[in-house]
């Protein structure tokens, strides 16, 4: 199982009035490239039958449903994978009815809205698990990080990301 919490444009920090928070068109172009960048590096440590749930704090589908549909679609990265996208309340295991009613799907995901879930969120979610690998003569395909480091925008944080959810997987 690996979890992404995919560094974005934090809506969150506005609704909130924190000090500091900045937002840019800019900036939301750059969060996902990277965010896509961390996924599809992600996909690469991901085991037949695994799970990857990919979340933001942001209200923007490109940072969302946007990053799901390019990992599908993208016929320029062959990531090893068949890929399923589950029901992203499938196994919510959180109950908390004014929380929960204030979650709406969206097309590969969910997302949980602050003015219908009494100020909780933006929290976005989509759940990928893998059916198996698309060639069948590599049984035992392993991933490869190599170019993981170098397609990423800002290599520290996300290095000691990727390398936490490696070691998350191993368990």
């Amino acid at each position: 199982k690996i979890l992404i919490d995919a560094p974005c444009s934090s809506e969150r920090h506005f609704i909130r009035g924190a000090n500091g928070a900045e937002w840019s068109v800019s900036r939301l172009k750059r969060d996902a490239k990277l965010q896509l960048a961390i996924l599809r590096c992600m996909l690469n440590n991901l085991k037949i039958g695994g799970t990857i749930v990919y979340s933001t704090c942001s209200l923007d589908p490109q940072q969302n449903d946007d990053i799901i549909s390019a990992v599908l679609d993208d016929a320029k990265f062959k990531h090893p994978h068949t890929l399923k996208v589950d029901h992203p309340l499938k196994n919510l295991h959180f109950n908390h009815p004014i929380i929960i009613s204030g979650i709406e799907l969206t097309r590969h995901g969910a997302i949980a809205l602050p003015d219908r879930a009494s100020g909780f969120g933006p929290l976005y979610w989509a759940v990928l698990t893998s059916l198996g690998y698309r060639s069948t003569n590599d049984d035992n395909h392993q991933g490869d990080n190599s170019s993981c480091s170098s397609s990423l925008d800002n290599g520290r944080t996300e290095e000691k990301t990727i390398h936490i959810a490696k070691e998350q997987e191993k368990t």
